[in-house]
């Protein structure tokens, strides 16, 4: 403090712009900091979001391409053996599932996904609906698992698969909501 009483006027006022060309100086490289940190939170933020949006899609591929075990509400749809059954009617009711929001769904408890073949085949004599080189057999459980509502309200709507199996064909599949399903993996 006694050294700055001693100062000349001019050397102090000198100082004092110096000092304030600092603090100046010194705001704009905090206001730069503070920009370049605010864009590095953003892009930090785009790229989590991008992140967790890719996440969840593989998520939900691995689940529907059936290369993971699964558990879940849902719908079990059962045919009886009496039933005069196609291998349309089991596309028409699984594609129908998944078209209602379904997140997996198997069929006698064999996961199905993208390589399943479901077609008929004359085995021993007779026609008999195949999956995957396996004849179907009865009674056929199709489980799905997603919203049990929704996807039991894609199946039974006025005019929808389950109506024209019943009026058509004198098919009547029973449904079921279920609390909770589990699909194992596909195995190939």
């Amino acid at each position: 403090l006694n050294t700055l009483n001693m100062q000349k006027t001019e050397d102090l006022v000198s100082m004092l712009r110096g000092l304030h060309d600092k603090r100046s100086n010194l705001g704009l490289e905090l206001d730069e900091l503070r920009q370049k940190l605010n864009e590095y939170e953003d892009s930090y933020t785009a790229e989590q979001t991008l992140y967790d949006s890719m996440s969840a899609e593989t998520k939900r591929l691995l689940i529907t391409n059936g290369l993971v075990k699964v558990t879940g509400p849902g719908v079990s749809v059962i045919i009886y053996g009496d039933s005069p059954l196609l291998f349309l009617d089991i596309i028409d009711i699984v594609n129908e599932l998944w078209s209602s929001g379904a997140e997996a769904i198997s069929i006698n408890e064999r996961r199905i996904d993208f390589n399943t073949k479901i077609y008929d085949a004359t085995v021993n004599g007779s026609l008999e609906i195949m999956i995957n080189e396996e004849v179907l057999l009865y009674p056929v459980i199709i489980q799905a698992i997603g919203d049990p509502a929704t996807l039991e309200t894609g199946l039974t709507f006025p005019g929808g698969i389950v109506d024209n199996l019943s009026t058509l064909y004198n098919i009547h599949p029973e449904i079921k909501r279920e609390t909770e399903i589990m699909m194992q993996p596909v195995i190939r």
